[in-house]
């Protein structure tokens, strides 16, 4: 497994020194992922609904996170690369 620092380290090697500096951004990003985690197991009536619950969670949480992180751009790109030549405004 990559650790954070061999990631960050890889990336600023790799001149992606942008990427590594917003690490504050992807880390407050993970904090609310794992507060919600911790919501949902917290809200099971017993312990091995819990445990269920961090098992199920971790292995289909990650699919789920990667679906949403891939389809995240598009949402947002639309906005910004949108193909569409913008009319000047007349006046």
């Amino acid at each position: 497994m990559i650790t954070l620092i061999t990631e960050r380290d890889a990336q600023r090697q790799l001149g992606l020194h942008d990427f590594a500096d917003r690490l504050d951004d992807y880390a407050r990003a993970a904090d609310a992922i794992a507060a919600t985690d911790l919501d949902l197991v917290r809200r099971r009536p017993d312990i091995d609904g819990m445990a269920g619950a961090v098992v199920l969670g971790n292995i289909l949480g990650d699919a789920l996170l990667v679906a949403l992180r891939r389809l995240a751009p598009v949402h947002h790109s639309a906005g910004l690369f949108d193909p569409a030549p913008q009319a000047e405004p007349h006046g």
